[in-house]
């Protein structure tokens, strides 16, 4: 963002070393800049919070062969790939440098700050905040409006940076100082007291994290308005973070706060914690109310139209960026080039065939998604499809269920065998053109895929795809999983918000034409096997979370629910793929391998030399 920044920020890094764990105390000497020239006027210490937007990983493009896909909804074909180390387990090469390139680890590009992943960004981003922070009252040179900006983009993203790590890693420090050599062995394992009760690990972490979250949504304005807001720099304002994204990732961390993964770990039991779901409802239906009053609504999805509105949150080709203001509430901006580079060097690595260039373009290998996955959307009357042969009662060989008649967004998320792409049709059967030694499955993920966007009818000058991290349907989610949870009553709402727990889910599947959904879904009644439903879950919990199975799909949210849940080692060890002929006259269900998921995967491992710093940081268990 802010291309006129660019030689301001360069130089606030080297000046304070935002990037150094040796001599980020010293400011060089022939440095032709002072700290007052950096914080004292609006212009140049926007310039210098700029950097924090870097840290946004999108969890599709933050490197090639990079996605966020970890629990079993695909299955890679090489080593190069993220999903095939997810579904076999292998996090060690996926948490460290050096081994597989990854959300969380750097990935030796050569490309300055893009090396890092999640991991490193958290502490270099902390750093960046807390020296803004503790250089605020030098900035004179502003409104309070830009003032206010300023503060509330620093609080906010030193929340999202602690966030992204404690999810994933567990218990960490809140680095909430600029750490020198007296103040740098920050235990692990903490506690913290707040309105009179304490908190314990990641339950401490994740209260400071709401702390600067607060902070933020009193701080940022609802919209950015250009040019005021921004002191006539002409930069555009998509993207910036708003007082509904400070909200929404609110809600988000107090659902993952209360969840059975954290509450376990922070000294509770492996059940939602009801104070933390009912104050992630709270937060959510503060996002509601900007919805309701039009600060915020969802995409139309059109059926039969290939980029719909709905669909332009993913991917484009009209030379517009990738992303909703309407419905995205948190996402990456980034300028890593369009057209047919885009397609080949990113997104082809996971999502096309992968077959070479001669029908599609692009590079193996790819991930394709299990049909395991492809089993949670429903068909188009609600009810749940039905694996297996119709010898079976199953689906898998009826011509009118088996990829018709589903769910509208099953078009929207896959390319199918025999889907017209205007100069031939796709073949996906054993022995088929695009079904290559590559394709663990032959279904291809169409959400960041439009058509066209291929080597015969080359309508990629322009194309772009992008992941959006919070979205307004995934906040109507949070608000109907977190009133269920705290309350057990799906009818119940939030004071201040006119909507119950199913009205919330039914507004994301309105959007997607599906029919409304009941307090006591009949069609989840009927467990589903291999999916970690059991007979205590209440129908209508599975309905929220086969929702955001199907919604949120492939947007680097499922691994996270199914360990907040605890659920990942009771789903289907096996992962499969459907096999076919040409004609689809029969089918066959194949085993492609297993996914490996032990207890010791709830937690990622920390790199050795983090362990071996000081006392007071073990290893996870298990590593």
């Amino acid at each position: 963002m802010k291309k006129i920044y660019k030689q301001i920020i360069f130089v606030i890094v080297v000046a304070l070393g935002a990037w150094s764990c040796e001599d980020y105390l010293d400011v060089p000497p022939d440095a032709n800049i002072v700290e007052e020239d950096i914080f004292s006027n609006y212009n140049s210490f926007q310039g210098f919070v700029d950097q924090c937007y870097e840290f946004i990983v999108d969890y599709n493009t933050h490197a090639i062969c990079v996605s966020g896909n970890l629990g079993g909804e695909v299955m890679g074909s090489k080593a190069w790939v993220s999903g095939y180390h997810g579904s076999y387990g292998l996090y060690w090469s996926l948490a460290n440098d050096g081994g597989q390139r990854s959300i969380f680890n750097g990935y030796n590009s050569g490309d300055g700050i893009h090396q890092n992943g999640i991991w490193d960004f958290c502490w270099d981003g902390a750093r960046v905040c807390n020296i803004g922070l503790g250089n605020f009252e030098k900035l004179t040179d502003a409104t309070q409006e830009e003032k206010d900006i300023i503060k509330g983009q620093l609080h906010f993203f030193r929340a999202f940076l602690h966030w992204e790590v404690v999810r994933a890693y567990g218990s960490i420090p809140y680095v909430d100082t600029v750490l020198t050599a007296d103040n740098l062995k920050m235990p692990r394992f903490w506690e913290y007291q707040k309105n009179g009760k304490t908190y314990k690990n990641t339950q401490a972490v994740y209260e400071r994290i709401v702390d600067d979250l607060d902070k933020a949504a009193q701080l940022l304005p609802e919209i950015w308005d250009a040019p005021e807001a921004l002191a006539g720099t002409n930069q555009p304002n998509l993207g910036r973070i708003t007082k509904g994204a400070a909200l929404a990732l609110k809600a988000k961390a107090l659902l993952f706060a209360g969840s059975p993964l954290f509450n376990e770990e922070s000294g509770g039991s492996a059940t939602f914690d009801k104070d933390y779901m009912d104050r992630a409802a709270k937060a959510a239906g503060e996002v509601i109310k900007l919805a309701d009053k039009g600060v915020y609504s969802l995409e139309e999805m059109i059926p039969g139209e290939d980029l719909d509105p709905y669909r332009q949150m993913f991917a484009t080709v009209d030379g517009t960026y990738p992303y909703s203001a309407k419905e995205t509430l948190l996402g990456r901006i980034r300028d890593r080039g369009k057209g047919k580079g885009r397609f080949d060097n990113s997104l082809s690595r996971l999502y096309s065939t992968g077959n070479g260039g001669v029908r599609f373009g692009g590079n193996a290998p790819i991930e394709t998604p299990t049909q395991n996955y492809l089993d949670k959307w429903e068909m188009a009357d609600g009810t749940r499809y039905k694996p297996g042969k119709a010898s079976e009662g199953g689906y898998d060989d009826d011509a009118d269920k088996r990829w018709e008649n589903r769910d509208p967004r099953f078009r929207k998320t896959f390319w199918v065998h025999g889907d017209d792409f205007g100069k031939f049709k796709l073949e996906g059967h054993v022995g088929g053109k695009d079904n290559s030694a590559v394709v663990l499955n032959p279904y291809f993920i169409h959400k960041y895929w439009p058509k066209g966007v291929d080597n015969k009818n080359k309508d990629w000058r322009q194309f772009d795809f992008s992941t959006p991290m919070i979205r307004l349907a995934e906040v109507y989610l949070i608000y109907a999983e977190a009133i269920f949870e705290g309350t057990g009553d799906p009818n119940s709402s939030v004071s201040g918000v006119n909507l119950t727990a199913v009205e919330a889910v039914n507004r994301v599947r309105e959007r997607a034409g599906m029919p409304p959904a009941t307090a006591n879904p009949a069609a989840y009644q009927t467990l589903l096997d291999g999916h970690g439903e059991t007979s205590s879950d209440h129908p209508f919990r599975l309905l929220v979370r086969n929702e955001r199975d199907v919604e949120l799909c492939f947007e680097g949210h499922y691994w996270w629910d199914i360990r907040r849940w605890k659920i990942a080692d009771k789903l289907d060890k096996n992962l499969y793929r459907l096999d076919f002929d040409k004609d689809v006259t029969y089918t066959s269900r194949e085993v492609v391998q297993e996914y490996l998921f032990e207890t010791r995967h709830y937690w990622l491992p920390f790199k050795t030399n983090v362990t071996l710093m000081y006392e007071g940081w073990p290893q996870n268990p298990g590593w």
